[in-house]
């Protein structure tokens, strides 16, 4: 078995339960902060292992020049900006990392039943993370404490520090656990033959989505669920919507009563919802965006870079508009928003760019995958629920999410495109 494929199966298997596993490594928070990163030298290693086996010669692509003019811009961006080099490397490598795994892999030798082993490992990863919340939804302190991630300084937070009673699963927030549910719910039910299990494991991703606590991943999930089965399972999704009609109209105390449990998620459409989240929350946020066109010439062009002292400067020059969210740490309140983050940090052009290079790859999978229509219907929502969770978090820095994100799309192109390689690796190593 070649190296790269047991580094990608270990890569599945073990980002999900990272903070977990290295809970209960007994070293010193300086180890402890290396070990977190080391995901990072396992991809750098498959990257290199990918160059070794081209002799660096990289394979030519629409999607990779668009890429690179992004990051040439980046690096423009930074030099003008004269900020701490680390802070820039990092913050663009964490968006860039997952990207280069997904092209790596394009390229390399993976087969069909390569694949069926990833999903076996997602389809495994996915039980773990339903059995923990499981485990803690029974409210046990003994199980709870078991789960909660360890702190390594006070500017690293998680679920446990800030009180939060929603299902975390092995994760630091609720929230990166609600979008890994979504990711790998949709992989498992998409690239395969449709299951009568699949609507246990329907009802299991719609529950602790829920629980999870996120609106968005609830109702990305349920989106999904119901434009799935419409045009997929049309006759299953009739059953199900005259049986919910029924039950609806015989238990309609326990609807009343349901529906003030939820409140929460379609009260993000009330008038009050927006008010209140003007002031204080993310909606505020949007407001920021035509303070932009009152920087320099550079800064709305190619934006800060990742210089966070030099846009809190800006933006605290009107600190009087700005939502209450941005007042403490505008850094870390824009990212809320990640797509008004994005264009601060990167300006019209660099926006511009990047959103070309998502808008190429969707056209590509969609011309790639047009004879796979559940593949092909799958990887467009996920483009669509990458944009639109864009606007209310930074989807794009979840670990999880956006592993098992760029992987999917990169394999199922690969795999059920009919796609080959420009230069077929396993060719090249026979000769």
């Amino acid at each position: 078995m070649r190296l790269y494929k047991i580094l990608l199966y270990f890569l599945v298997l073990y980002i999900p339960l990272e903070e977990f596993i290295l809970k209960w490594i007994p070293v010193s928070d300086q180890i402890f902060e290396f070990l977190y990163n080391f995901t990072d030298v396992i991809i750098i290693g498959i990257f290199t292992l990918f160059l070794f086996l081209r002799k660096g010669r990289l394979p030519n692509s629409r999607q990779l020049v668009l890429l690179m003019a992004f990051l040439l811009l980046s690096i423009v961006s930074y030099i003008l900006s004269s900020y701490n080099f680390f802070q820039f490397f990092m913050k663009s490598w964490v968006l860039i990392r997952y990207i280069m795994v997904a092209y790596t892999l394009y390229y390399l030798h993976i087969d069909t039943s390569s694949l069926q082993r990833i999903i076996l490992l997602i389809k495994i990863s996915f039980f773990i993370q339903i059995s923990v919340g499981l485990l803690q939804l029974t409210g046990i302190d003994s199980i709870t404490n078991i789960f909660i991630p360890r702190q390594i300084n006070n500017s690293i937070s998680n679920w446990y520090i800030k009180g939060e009673q929603d299902i975390p699963g092995t994760f630091a927030f609720p929230v990166l656990y609600g979008y890994f549910i979504l990711t790998s719910f949709i992989i498992i039910i998409s690239t395969g033959k449709f299951k009568n299990y699949y609507y246990v494991l329907l009802i299991l991703a719609v529950t602790f989505s829920f629980l999870s606590g996120s609106n968005i991943v609830i109702l990305l999930i349920a989106s999904y669920t119901l434009f799935y089965f419409y045009n997929f399972k049309s006759k299953v999704f009739f059953y199900w919507c005259s049986l919910l009609f029924v039950l609806v109209l015989f238990n309609w105390g326990f609807i009343v009563d349901l529906y003030r449990d939820i409140n929460s998620v379609f009260g993000m459409f009330s008038i009050e919802y927006f008010e209140a989240s003007a002031r204080v929350a993310r909606v505020g946020i949007f407001r920021t965006v035509p303070l932009l066109f009152d920087a320099s010439l550079k800064e709305i062009l190619i934006g800060f870079s990742y210089n966070g002292e030099e846009l809190s400067k800006f933006l605290l020059k009107y600190y009087s508009t700005l939502p209450h969210v941005l007042r403490n740490n505008v850094v870390v309140g824009l990212e809320d928003v990640y797509w008004i983050a994005f264009l601060y940090y990167h300006g019209i052009i660099g926006l511009t760019l990047f959103v070309v290079f998502l808008y190429s790859l969707y056209k590509k999978a969609y011309k790639k995958l047009k004879n796979n229509s559940t593949v092909s219907f799958s990887i467009r929502f996920l483009f669509i629920a990458v944009l639109l969770s864009g606007f209310v978090n930074q989807s794009l820095y979840i670990k999880s999410f956006s592993f098992y994100f760029w992987l999917y799309i990169a394999l199922a192109i690969k795999l059920y495109g009919g796609s080959k390689s420009e230069v077929h690796i396993q060719a090249q190593t026979n000769k």
